[in-house]
């Protein structure tokens, strides 16, 4: 699912009525060092605004991992 999307979707399943959104950030390797999380109440979102944080979580770890990839870290 991660592969397919980006990112991986968590509805309540840690902490009932949370969502938890994260992205993967990846070395110059394309090796996965780390993410960005997220982990917010579900009943402050709208499908349109959750639709909305998930694409700036992914643009942020993108980011991430273009900086640490000019950086040469591994």
């Amino acid at each position: 699912m991660i592969q397919q999307c980006g990112i991986a979707l968590s509805f309540g399943e840690i902490t009932e009525g949370t969502i938890g959104i994260a992205a993967p950030i990846f070395s110059w390797e394309e090796k996965v060092v780390g993410s960005i999380t997220i982990v917010c109440l579900q009943e402050h979102f709208t499908d349109e605004q959750l639709d909305d944080l998930i694409e700036s979580i992914k643009k942020a770890a993108l980011k991430v991992s273009e900086e640490l990839g000019w950086m040469g870290v591994t």
